[in-house]
């Protein structure tokens, strides 16, 4: 495997990190066609100068994918992903499985969050959009598997760890989620979302105590989830 360096796009869309990145002998490759012409023959030139224009007309073809997804016009940037993925499909997968899950065609988005996960199983945001989407779908078991996979490549997800305490909340693991939203805010003290979950569910477990903590900590960080939560203990 070649190491990913400088040509390379980042962009944050819904909050992801999306990247386009090819490996550096590829990019020495790309860069050397003019060099390499009278050494290697007109034959492996003009290859050379196809998969240039490939990778630029990828690149282009990324860029415009990304313009529509920041304008959450998801169908719109479909056909765009498809151009990459014949040229950079690991540069694709992800993003294809985020307009198929902002789309709804969850079937569709397990699909092609599967593949991203095959070509990269050390990103730790496809195994959790992969959670999500098992989410929707009902699949909560699948869901814990793929937030557990998330945190243990990257233990400071915040948002792996909360969805992984809603997971365990729902299939009846209580103590289990309360320690999975503990970790959230750990991560981040001013994630009120986590906060509230986790004072719901020391409710559940009948630590009232514990819950009546959470609500003074949410009246500092969002009113309307702290009267929530009040209106839940008494």
């Amino acid at each position: 495997k070649g190491e990913v360096i400088g040509i390379a796009t980042f962009q944050m869309i819904e909050g992801q990190n999306l990247n386009f990145a090819i490996p550096s002998e590829r990019v020495a490759s790309l860069n050397l066609v003019e060099e390499k012409r009278t050494s290697v023959g007109e034959e492996l030139f003009e290859q050379e100068e196809k998969d240039k224009k490939d990778f630029d007309y990828a690149y282009e073809a990324y860029g415009k994918a990304l313009y529509f997804m920041n304008k959450r016009e998801y169908k719109k940037a479909l056909p765009y992903l498809e151009i990459v993925i014949e040229i950079e499909p690991a540069a694709a997968y992800f993003p294809i499985g985020i307009c198929y899950e902002k789309l709804g065609a969850y079937t569709k988005a397990v699909e092609t969050y599967k593949q991203a996960i095959s070509l990269n199983p050390d990103k730790a945001s496809g195994h959790y959009n992969l959670g999500l989407v098992y989410d929707n779908l009902g699949l909560y078991e699948d869901a814990r598997e793929s937030y557990i996979k998330a945190v243990r490549i990257d233990p400071d997800y915040a948002e792996a760890h909360y969805s992984l305490g809603v997971a365990y909340v729902i299939l009846g693991f209580r103590i289990f989620g309360i320690e999975a939203y503990k970790q959230a805010v750990r991560i981040d003290p001013d994630y009120a979302e986590a906060h509230y979950s986790l004072g719901v569910a020391y409710l559940l477990i009948r630590d009232r105590d514990s819950a009546l903590n959470e609500y003074k900590i949410l009246k500092e960080l969002d009113i309307d989830l702290a009267n929530k939560l009040f209106d839940i203990i008494y």
